[in-house]
């Protein structure tokens, strides 16, 4: 197996036909994929069946490290030798895993990981999103980080085992994973590799709200400890959701 796509999922009957459909239609076609449902309880389990995906049941992840813990349970259980790591709201592209493939063909790239756009954001944060991908894009030249994200991400197997996988807290364990990872070896971050995503968080929290919320993911460029207190309040406020 060349790749396993690893969907983490919880009450997510809404969007989560989104990546599901979208899998069946890669032009890559050496993959499994492994949905990690953290207890839903709705009928995003039995949508997932539907496409065959192979199903994790950790109903108590949001106990033992939420999203972080589904992505590494996840990770235990694949065969392929790439881990592509997107989430229950996603649009992945035709080409998705085929790009993702031709990355790899460099035998010193350990990961790679793609931009995200919204598909349903208003016209602001279509352009936030804009702006945001370049200045990742920046970074990663720049500075030498990989500003990885949960919902466009791949890594070799054997790296992400070396690494110990996803820290275990409650937000940013990817963005976290990827400082890890930047460390490890050769990151590739991505214009050419988008995935589509949800903006429900932008529209729910706002503006204002939702960029004040997300700035503690500053922490995967600079080393602060005020950063690392947004992103402890933040998770705080995320488990009282």
């Amino acid at each position: 197996m060349r790749i396993s796509v690893i969907l983490v999922s919880l009450n997510e009957e809404r969007y989560i036909r989104l990546p599901l459909e979208s899998l069946d239609k890669q032009s890559f076609t050496d993959f499994e994929t492994i949905v990690v449902d953290g207890g839903s309880k709705d009928n995003t389990v039995e949508i997932a069946r539907e496409y065959e995906a192979k199903i994790i049941a950790v109903p108590n992840a949001p106990f033992k490290g939420g999203i972080a813990y589904q992505r590494n349970t996840g990770a235990k259980e694949a065969k392929g030798e790439i881990l592509a790591f997107t989430e229950a709201d996603t649009l992945l592209p035709n080409f998705w895993l085929e790009k993702i493939d031709e990355r790899f063909l460099d035998e010193e790239v350990i990961a790679v990981a793609g931009c995200g756009y919204p598909y349903d954001a208003p016209f602001h944060g279509v352009l936030e999103y804009q702006l945001y991908n370049r200045v990742r894009l920046l970074f990663s030249k720049a500075l030498k980080r990989f500003m990885s994200s949960g919902y466009n991400l791949a890594v070799k197997k054997k790296t992400f085992e070396k690494s110990g996988g996803f820290p275990l807290v409650s937000v940013n364990d990817d963005g976290l994973f990827g400082k890890k990872l930047a460390r490890m070896g050769k990151t590739v971050f991505c214009l050419d590799i988008p995935v589509y995503i949800s903006a429900r968080r932008l529209r729910s929290m706002g503006f204002i709200n939702f960029n004040l919320y997300y700035m503690f993911m500053l922490e995967n460029v600079f080393s602060s400890s005020i950063f690392h207190s947004m992103r402890e309040k933040a998770g705080k406020t995320f488990y009282r959701r």
